[in-house]
């Protein structure tokens, strides 16, 4: 059973008061979740507010953590601020409320699934020898059986089949660890906040030779240039694709944990991005080449065709943004150089989404 159900069977169980915790952007998703299977919504909590202090937001009443405690001493609570639910669900915990169920789950996943799978499930039965190829190209059993759960996942739409595969540490898997040292030269595409520096450095203890970040979000690139001033990082701030020129994103992403994502025409953009060539930009050795670029990964990939080829950095790409992905991303690495051993991991328990390729 998955969370979503879990917390639907509770309901209709025992209908106690739901509240959300978290009034931020992701909780308008929570709204319409609610509206949608007609649950009734008793108010929000927001953790910053003062003992007694009250506000509204878009028509419900938003209380502090502590006022709702002492009002009601039985309900479900959905944390509503998914960057931040381990240490809500912490803060909850110690308060130690024996009648307060508390729940985590996207709750763009039900609506999402069924139009992913469908789509995937065409996709998948039309391209199974590619998927064959894929199968016997990768380098372990581990690999094997993500594909499989993968598979059995969009077919089904069953997201129980992500929870065994689910794994840790993103990017920096036992292969990946014992193959750097302190020659690495880490190209992080896709480096957002300085998230994936952050896990290079630790992992490499610091000693490593350059860094190159893309990042096409001002905001992302000026918070990981304030946490990471060293001359051994170089910034761009650009996105990566096959070629140069202008793209458009939207923030409006498919779920509440996305990225900005690419979108074909102006009216619909919230932000105008240039994209680069790595070809073009960077002539080094690079010796680990991280991508998640919101469904730019292929072109990306293109555009660093010669230093794939010169240098056979090891890889990590997201192969999830597209249906496609998963089959022709691996294709076109294994064009480029057929010796690369191809590994799959999957870091999401909930749904088919943080899906990565790594070539070592």
């Amino acid at each position: 059973m998955n969370c979503i159900q879990e917390f639907l069977e509770a309901q209709q169980k025992e209908k106690l008061p739901v509240y959300l915790y978290g009034c931020g952007a992701a909780a308008i998703w929570y709204l319409q979740f609610a509206d949608r299977y007609d649950i009734t919504i008793d108010g929000i909590i927001d953790g910053t507010l003062n003992d007694r202090e009250e506000y509204k937001w878009h028509g419900f009443r938003v209380s502090s953590l502590t006022h709702v405690s002492d009002e009601c001493d039985c309900a479900h609570i959905i944390i509503s601020a998914p960057a931040h639910r381990r240490e809500i669900k912490k803060i909850i915990q110690d308060r130690k409320i024996p009648g307060w169920h508390v729940y985590t789950f996207d709750p763009t996943t039900d609506v999402l699934q069924r139009n992913m799978a469908a789509e995937r499930r065409a996709y998948f039965k039309e391209h199974a020898k590619e998927l064959q190829f894929l199968y016997d190209k990768l380098a372990d059993d581990k690999s094997k059986h993500v594909l499989r759960q993968i598979i059995k996942g969009s077919l089904e739409n069953n997201c129980d089949c992500y929870q065994d595969i689910a794994g840790e540490s993103q990017y920096f898997p036992d292969f990946i660890l014992r193959n750097l040292s302190e020659e690495a030269v880490f190209l992080d595409a896709g480096a957002y906040n300085g998230d994936t520096i952050r896990a290079f450095v630790e992992a490499v203890h610091h000693k490593y030779r350059k860094i190159y970040a893309f990042e096409p979000d001002k905001k992302n690139i000026e918070a990981a240039k304030k946490e990471f001033r060293d001359d051994k990082i170089v910034y761009f701030e650009n996105g990566v694709g096959e070629k140069q020129e202008v793209c458009y994103l939207s923030n409006e992403s498919n779920g509440i944990d996305g990225g900005a994502r690419v979108v074909d025409c102006c009216s619909v953009c919230t932000s105008v991005i240039r994209t680069v060539r790595i070809d073009e930009i960077v002539h080094d050795n690079v010796t680990y080449l991280k991508m998640d670029i919101e469904g730019m990964e292929l072109q990306a990939l293109k555009g660093a065709k010669k230093l794939i080829q010169s240098c056979k950095p090891m890889l990590a790409v997201s192969v999830y943004h597209k249906t496609e992905d998963i089959v022709e991303i691996p294709k076109y690495i294994c064009s480029l150089n057929s010796t690369y051993q191809l590994y799959l991991r999957h870091y999401w328990a909930h749904n088919g989404t943080d899906t990565v390729l790594f070539g070592v």
